[in-house]
């Protein structure tokens, strides 16, 4: 929990293996019941939590919310990211303690879908990220089907449902590299997109992106 300045006033640590999905409701009961709660409190929860059961709790408890959202959300505001008019540069500043810090470009465009407000976001540090991650992702994919190549070809792979489930595994290992099999040509585009989604409190551009 952080005051309007960012300064932490309480945390709460969970379970590793727990789901994060799972920890909403606890974290809005706890916070609700056992702290003051002001009102025009803002809830910010990363895509692993940004499921539409948590949303609906966090909207009957009155609360705000700025979440990350998700693949599907992506996918739905494709072709938005893909015009080019409607962008806005976000300024951001060096911090004080770092003058010489180069911030990567941020543009960002605003929809509306019902009581919510999507801000889709543009980041060259972010497109070069996705793109290391992508390509490191195929080269093991890559160095996987060749080992399993090696396997049949020299006989300790035969049997035909044996090397069906040696490559059911290897697509599930790599089930985030489906454009490579063709499910989902268009995931390439996705380099350096990310949407949030926000509603009740009107924000500023600088709010929502710093």
């Amino acid at each position: 929990m952080l005051d309007r300045d960012g300064f932490p006033k309480a945390h709460e640590i969970f379970d590793g293996n727990r789901q994060d999905r799972s920890t909403v409701e606890e974290m809005i009961e706890d916070w609700r019941n056992a702290r003051a709660r002001k009102p025009g409190s803002t809830v910010v929860v990363d895509r692993g939590m940004a499921y539409e059961e948590n949303l609906r709790r966090i909207r009957a408890r009155g609360l705000h919310y700025i979440v990350a959202g998700r693949q599907p959300e992506r996918n739905e505001w494709l072709d938005d990211f893909e015009e080019g008019d409607e962008w806005e540069e976000v300024i951001r500043e060096p911090s004080p303690r770092n003058p010489f810090q180069n911030k990567s470009r941020v543009r960002i465009k605003r929809r509306q879908k019902g009581d919510e407000v999507y801000i889709l976001c543009l980041s060259e540090g972010r497109e070069q990220k996705d793109r290391a991650i992508r390509s490191k992702h195929e080269e093991r994919l890559i160095a996987d089907l060749e080992r399993l190549k090696m396997r049949v070809g020299k006989g300790r792979l035969k049997r035909a449902e044996k090397i069906h489930q040696a490559i059911g595994r290897i697509k599930e290992r790599y089930r985030a590299l489906r454009a490579i099999t063709g499910s989902n040509t268009r995931a390439g585009l996705f380099s350096g997109k990310r949407t949030l989604r926000k509603r009740l409190r009107p924000l500023s551009w600088t709010e929502v992106t710093c």
